[in-house]
């Protein structure tokens, strides 16, 4: 969010630069009005940097998300088969010490089964609202372009 507000700040600076550029020689109307111009050029600009940059967020989220939920579904898969293989031997082993050391083991491995599982839902059903960083960003540009318009009129009346 500080990366897009900044935006916001560059712009203003470059915008209070423009009108301050021709101060050493009298400064024209046309020569505020093409300012103007360069700067609601340079506020489109931001606006579309600032949404490819919201739709750029939201996509690397949700590839992390997904790496996050192969990653978990793949150690619960192999805890999955660890369970069965271990569950089969203690069945074959005539070995009653041998069996319950087994048992404690699959009983270790379901606990971290279901910790897993939890894991991948609540990945799974996570979602990030990035709407009031994008609607602070839009409010910043839309503030700019106010004042812009203002002076504008204010250019236009004398």
């Amino acid at each position: 969010m500080k990366r897009y507000l900044s935006t916001s700040r560059i712009i203003s600076f470059l915008f209070v630069l423009l009108l301050f550029q021709g101060c050493d020689r009298p400064t024209t109307k046309a020569d505020v009005e093409k300012d103007l111009g360069k700067a609601n050029k340079a506020i489109e600009k931001a606006a579309e940097a600032t949404d490819d940059a919201m739709i750029s967020k939201k996509e690397y989220y949700k590839d992390h998300m997904e790496e996050a939920v192969d990653l978990l579904t793949k150690r619960s898969t192999q805890v999955e088969k660890r369970i069965h293989e271990l569950t089969v031997t203690s069945k074959k082993s005539e070995n009653k010490e041998a069996a319950q050391g087994i048992q404690i083991a699959i009983a270790a491995f379901q606990k971290e089964k279901t910790v897993l599982d939890k894991k991948i839902e609540a990945v799974k059903n996570q979602e990030q609202d990035w709407s009031a960083s994008y609607d602070d960003i839009i409010t910043s540009i839309t503030t700019i372009e106010a004042e812009l318009d203002k002076l504008s009129k204010s250019i236009e009346k004398n």
